[in-house]
């Protein structure tokens, strides 16, 4: 599967993204996060690249860039870390349901219809 890097800073406790995406996807995602964030996401159960004093999303961006050339990745998701996803409430319909913890946990994940 192809890598999911989700940058961040000072969300310790909301992590939308990383609930949303769900166990399955997680095993292939990391945040990327200050040094001083590692530990606490790491408690968590989060898998975290240590980005160092590197600020500014736009710095962050080519160090994940840089970061993924250098494990040999051709290809790297890159999302947010306040995405909220949603899935069809049955079939065919235009009405969607936001993809919840609760709800991943039970469903799979966003990445197999949560």
């Amino acid at each position: 599967m192809i890598p999911i890097y989700i940058p961040t800073r000072g969300r310790m406790n909301n992590q939308v993204t990383w609930d949303s995406i769900g166990p399955e996807a997680r095993e292939y995602a990391a945040l990327v996060c200050p040094q001083e964030e590692i530990n606490w996401h790491t408690k968590q159960g989060r898998d975290c690249i240590n980005r160092g004093e590197i600020k500014g999303i736009n710095n962050v961006r080519q160090f994940i860039l840089e970061h993924a050339m250098e494990a040999g990745h051709d290809k790297i998701i890159v999302l947010d870390d306040d995405l909220i996803f949603g899935r069809r409430i049955h079939g065919m319909a235009a009405n969607l349901r936001k993809t919840t913890k609760k709800k991943c946990m039970s469903y799979g994940s966003v990445w197999n219809g949560c």
